[in-house]
């Protein structure tokens, strides 16, 4: 349901998801993130800050994920830096669009576990 033609049927199954402890859920919430639906963005954000941190096995297969799959990481950020441009720059800066701002949360939780910087 996450690929449905309709947003809010998106968002709904993304609810649904958000509140699994599964790791395979993670590459449908991530995917969602190099989309143009800001309200879809704005609810995996929401998720990252303040639901993710108080369930540390999930946090860790994110960690897992986000460490294993480097490219779909680097095409997910490309997808949503390419939607900003088109449709929002306008309206926010990079570091506002929520897209681009949960990535960015993806990849300090990345870095955090590697030690990079």
């Amino acid at each position: 349901m996450t690929r449905d033609t309709d947003g809010r049927i998106r968002q709904e199954a993304l609810r649904k998801l958000l509140q699994e402890d599964a790791p395979w859920t993670i590459p449908y919430i991530i995917q969602l993130c190099g989309e143009y639906v800001v309200e879809i963005a704005t609810d995996i954000l929401q998720f990252l800050t303040t639901e993710l941190p108080k369930r540390p096995k999930l946090r860790q297969s994110y960690r897992q994920f986000i460490a294993d799959n480097p490219t779909f990481m680097t095409l997910t950020g490309q997808r949503a830096l390419s939607y900003w441009n088109a449709y929002d720059r306008w309206r926010s800066t990079r570091d506002e669009y929520p897209q681009l701002a949960a990535l960015q949360l993806l990849d300090d939780l990345r870095r955090d576990s590697t030690g990079k910087k």
